[in-house]
């Protein structure tokens, strides 16, 4: 089947995809979500959340990319929770990404722009998710509870940690 399209001269071409919006504060719309691997040497293979969100700019949308885990930029997994209405799994200790689990789920985010560095050109990030007071796990009367009155969780087929072996 042949794909119907509107041809266009160079200069009608949108270059859109590939502009920041100016730093600031944001709606968003959750488009994927899912669980990711970490990729770095020193927390290789950790699990953290992945999602891509649409930042709804003034002018136009910005897709952006965003990764956080209760071990890496944990202020955003407790603010992303907070934001989207999962207050309550967060204080209970699940949180469900995968599978695009938060898809359409919306907020307010703040964004800015990480210069162009390298290879690499300048693009949108992240800098935090946005609650408001009424969102926030403490507000809702589910703070999460001190480590030590969490449950123990059994670990199978571990390795043995062998680090502090004398030899």
């Amino acid at each position: 089947m042949a794909l119907k399209i509107n041809p266009k001269r160079e200069e009608e071409l949108s270059k859109g995809g590939f502009e920041n919006l100016p730093p600031g504060e944001y709606p968003f719309t959750v488009m994927e979500s899912g669980i990711a691997q970490s990729k770095s040497q020193k927390n290789l293979g950790r699990e953290m959340c992945a999602v891509k969100i649409v930042v709804h700019g003034k002018d136009f949308d910005k897709h952006i990319y965003d990764y956080f885990a209760d071990w890496f930029s944990e202020w955003k997994l407790k603010h992303f929770c907070e934001v989207v209405g999962l207050a309550k799994d967060y204080a209970n200790g699940i949180v469900e990404p995968d599978d695009d689990g938060w898809r359409d789920r919306q907020g307010f985010v703040k964004i800015k722009v990480t210069p162009a560095s390298g290879n690499y050109e300048a693009k949108n990030e992240v800098v935090d998710y946005l609650p408001d007071e009424g969102q926030k796990v403490e507000a809702l009367g589910t703070a999460p509870k001190p480590v030590a009155e969490r449950p123990v969780q059994a670990v199978v087929n571990q390795e043995p940690n062998n680090d502090d072996v004398p030899f």
